[in-house]
Formats: C-alpha cells, sequence, structure tokens
C-alpha cells in the first residue's frame, strides 16, 4: 500500500515584493514574473499572505519594500482561491526616490 502525499504537488513557490503591512502577521504581496508558465500568469498579481510559524516564532522582521520567497496553495485556477504563506526574507528592494 503507498500513500500519495499531495500536499508537496499543490505548492508552488514564488518570490514577490512587500506592499503593504495589514497587521495580525498578514501583508499584501506583489508577485514576480519568473520563466515558468504559472509565473508568466501569475505576474503582478496581489496576494494577501501570512507569515510562516518558524518566522512568527523567531520574530523575523518584514517590512514594505522586502523581497519575499512563497509558497503559494493552488486548488484552484481562480487567482482569489491562491493562498500564499511567507517562508523566507530575500532581501530588501530600495526604491528610488526622485529628486
Amino acid at each position: 500500500m503507498t500513500i500519495n502525499n499531495t500536499t508537496d504537488s499543490n505548492k508552488i513557490e514564488k518570490t514577490g515584493i512587500i506592499k503593504e503591512v495589514l497587521g495580525s502577521a498578514r501583508f499584501r504581496v506583489t508577485l514576480q514574473e519568473d520563466n515558468t508558465p504559472e509565473g508568466k500568469l501569475l505576474a503582478g498579481k496581489d496576494l494577501i499572505c501570512k507569515i510562516s510559524g518558524k518566522m512568527h516564532q523567531k520574530r523575523i522582521k518584514i517590512v514594505r519594500g522586502d523581497r519575499v520567497k512563497l509558497s503559494l496553495s493552488v486548488f484552484s485556477s481562480d487567482i482569489k482561491e491562491i493562498k500564499g504563506v511567507i517562508i523566507f526574507r530575500l532581501d530588501q528592494l530600495i526604491e528610488k526616490k526622485p529628486e
């Protein structure tokens, strides 16, 4: 008897940029484009994501402008059904101010 682990097959890892801090460990994240078919489909979309349990335990600070790695849970083709969890903070994106 074999047991299929379906949780790994429904997860997609993407990168995004924090656009807004919403409180209660939730953030509005804009997804970045990559070379995969789903990456081109999801590029520029905004998702509301929460932080993972380990990041919450270690009190890792995430601020607006940070690049983060997300684990997306896709159970439907509708963009509103996609749930995201921030699993890693990559670095801070520095935005230049107009002179």
